[in-house]
């Protein structure tokens, strides 16, 4: 790989290839770069998370698959992201960073348009019959078996449909990992350091602002029938257990926007005009790390470099922190309309707007907030306290896990799955209330007994007549756990009241988690930013979302998937095939989130701790007039501070051990004379350079 060309001999010009109108030259500022790149982050937060989140319970039913199954489809974009990163990352770093932006915002519309491909493959949604044909049919009805065709006609569960979604999101990944990776190092090196942290902010404001609004569209979204319009005999409400919303449309539309958004990327220079003398003042007054001098961006050196990152104390403890938070956020991210579903009495559209709500004052609030807090601190000694701040706000955080112990709705009570028939002293799925009833599972029609029991379907109450305002009579099951007649005996369809409550409180709750997760967002990237070498800022990016995706994105989903599948009473029964999961046992899924959210909360504020401490105790010694480091040291913030005094006061020396062939070997450079003395590893260049900026001289 060549190394980075000289950039007095690039084309600073807006446009594409030969072609650079002079119209696109207004928007060549990191100002506009920004506008457009938030529009990405924003739209690609918005499908990623906010409608796939929204309408996985929809997808579920349409595509009769489990929660683990739906985890396997969200996680499925951070194996194509942990493939290409190091690449990416590595390799990006000394080329046309903007290009490789579109160019993965191309390819982040094209996995869109393909997770949509499924509803167009399959076919119209065809519930068996219209909601009364499904009532009646539904009944009681003694020594008949009609019912019995109607499972020869079910078609086979689509689980197939889970490789397209599944490709669809190996296509979404790979297309988003340069703007994880390179984005902020590109808005970084355009920028002034006072500033980057504002700019950064607004860029992360931007991407946790897109789930939130995907949230509230997706369940907008999820009051549209899948679809757009239902069949003539079709009456299905969204409150109806066999509603399937428009999950498909968000993708498409989202699609389009990124396939406009990248080609407006795609225009940008590999730097904007500035940029150079920017980095010179950077690096001269000691606000950036120094470039590491034997790094030069080819593959072969990702190995020392990497070693690098894994020795970076300050560094690893900051990433493996920010993995252990990241593992709850994106493993509940997409279950969360399905918790409110359950524990909170949400359908399945208002539980998307909750969620929005929540998300988008709760992520985008405690960016602004976090990004300020950066701003006000001096750049010369940002790390540490940036550190500071990302320990305190998690220690926050873990009484903010407490909000999953506010109690919601009660789990709903089912004859023969967690509360035995009226007859039967153990549960049992079979009773001789409606064995006369010939009845078969295949559309779960939840039915309130007198009783407050809920059954599976007005068959399995043996109930045999319903009126006009589709409640039910003579019910045998009902009647013989009431000692009642069966003209006495009733029901009515829907579940029996779970007397669900504290939804306020537990918005707030999870506004106030969100809060103290994603201020502290700007924070760790201003650490990573500056605990590395100048030209390594990409690959600490990319290499923290490497650990972050295998360690924490990735397995998250599938893991909280499996963790809520273990909590499922009731699962959906076709034709002796498992569906999705239909209720929930509501108690045992808060304490299983909890003690989940707990645990990593904990281990994340330990980290930050580690973090904080090894930034605090990489002082310099105090040798009277003189500051100590050695070639062996990585110079931090706080050192380059000190150098910056020095040559300030026009005293000190910089007793620099360890230059030559001899560790012994010392060296005294007076610090009037420094304005940087960058030490990085022994043997990989240490470089002193001169005020007037044209005299580097190798020690």
């Amino acid at each position: 790989m060549a190394d980075e060309e000289d950039t007095d001999s690039l084309d600073l010009r807006c446009g594409w290839r030969s072609w650079k109108p002079k119209f696109m030259q207004q928007f060549n500022s990191p100002k506009w770069f920004l506008f457009f790149f938030t529009v990405f982050s924003c739209v690609q937060g918005m499908i990623i998370s906010g409608f796939t989140a929204a309408g996985l319970t929809s997808m579920e039913r349409r595509f009769q698959l489990t929660s683990k199954q739906a985890g396997m489809i969200v996680a499925a974009h951070d194996v194509s992201s942990l493939i290409f990163v190091v690449f990416v990352s590595y390799y990006g770093e000394t080329r046309h960073k903007a290009k490789w932006i579109g160019i993965g915002a191309l390819v982040t519309s094209i996995g869109c348009l393909l997770f949509a491909l499924p509803h167009v493959l399959a076919g119209k949604y065809a519930p068996n019959e219209s909601v009364r044909d499904t009532l009646e049919k539904s009944l009681c009805f003694p020594n008949s078996n009609n019912v019995t065709t109607s499972c020869e006609n079910l078609s086979a569960s689509d689980w197939k449909y889970m490789f397209v979604f599944i490709g669809a999101k190996l296509v979404l990944g790979a297309g988003m990992t340069p703007a994880f990776t390179l984005g902020p190092a590109y808005i970084d090196e355009n920028v002034s350091p006072e500033v980057a942290p504002m700019y950064i902010g607004v860029w992360f404001i931007a991407t946790f602002f897109g789930p939130g609004v995907g949230y509230l569209a997706g369940g907008t979204l999820m009051n549209i029938y899948v679809d757009l319009i239902q069949p003539p005999d079709m009456d299905l409400t969204p409150s109806d257990p066999r509603w399937v919303g428009a999950w498909w449309l968000g993708y498409f539309c989202g699609g389009i926007l990124l396939l406009v958004t990248s080609l407006l990327i795609l225009a940008y220079p590999r730097e904007m005009p500035g940029t150079k003398e920017i980095r010179a003042r950077a690096i001269r007054d000691g606000k950036v790390m120094q470039s590491n001098q034997k790094l030069h961006g080819r593959m072969s050196e990702i190995i020392p470099a990497t070693k690098y990152l894994v020795c970076n104390a300050v560094y690893m403890c900051n990433t493996l922190a920010l993995t252990g938070t990241g593992l709850v956020v994106t493993g509940l991210a997409p279950f969360i309309s399905k918790f409110l579903q359950s524990q909170f009495g949400a359908n399945t559209a208002d539980a998307g707007i909750f969620a929005g709500v929540v998300i988008i004052p709760g992520t985008a609030g405690g960016i602004i907030l976090g990004s300020y807090l950066i701003k006000r601190l001096d750049q010369r000694i940002v790390c540490k306290d940036a550190a500071k701040y990302c320990l305190i706000f998690s220690f926050v955080g873990i009484f903010g896990t407490l909000t999953f112990l506010i109690p919601g709705c009660q789990t709903t009570v089912i004859a023969g799955v967690n509360t035995p028939y009226p007859e039967m002293t153990r549960l049992q799925n079979m009773s001789s209330c409606y064995s006369p009833c010939n009845c078969v599972k295949i559309d779960y029609i939840p039915t309130c007994g007198r009783n407050n029991i809920t059954f599976y379907d007005p068959c399995h109450a043996g109930c045999s007549i319903m009126f006009e305002n589709k409640t039910y009579s003579h019910c045998r099951c009902i009647a013989k756990a009431m000692n009642l007649s069966l003209s006495e005996s009733s029901a009515k369809p829907g579940t029996c009241d779970k007397k669900c409550k504290n939804l306020v409180p537990f918005l707030f709750g999870a506004f106030v988690l969100l809060f103290t997760n994603f201020i502290v967002a700007t924070p760790n990237k201003t650490v990573v930013l500056r605990s590395v070498p100048y030209n390594l800022r990409s690959y600490a990016l990319g290499f923290q979302w490497l650990i972050m995706s295998s360690l924490g994105s990735m397995p998250g989903p599938v893991l909280f998937g499996a963790f809520i599948d273990k909590t499922c009473n009731l699962w959906e029964e076709r034709c002796n095939e498992t569906g999705a999961c239909l209720e929930y046992d509501n108690a045992q899924l808060s304490y299983l989130i909890l003690a989940a959210g707990l645990l990593f909360q904990v281990l994340a504020t330990i980290l930050y701790f580690l973090s904080w401490y090894f930034c605090k105790s990489n002082k310099p010694a105090d040798n009277g007039d003189k500051s100590f480091v050695t070639a062996d040291d990585n110079l931090t913030d706080l050192e380059l501070q000190r150098i910056q005094e020095a040559r300030n006061t026009g005293s000190p020396l910089i007793q620099v051990r360890g230059l030559g062939s001899n560790d012994d070997d010392v060296k005294d450079i007076h610090a009037s004379q420094l304005s940087l003395v960058s030490l990085t590893a022994r043997g990989m260049g240490n470089v002193a350079r001169y005020p007037s900026g044209t005299l580097d001289t190798q020690l």
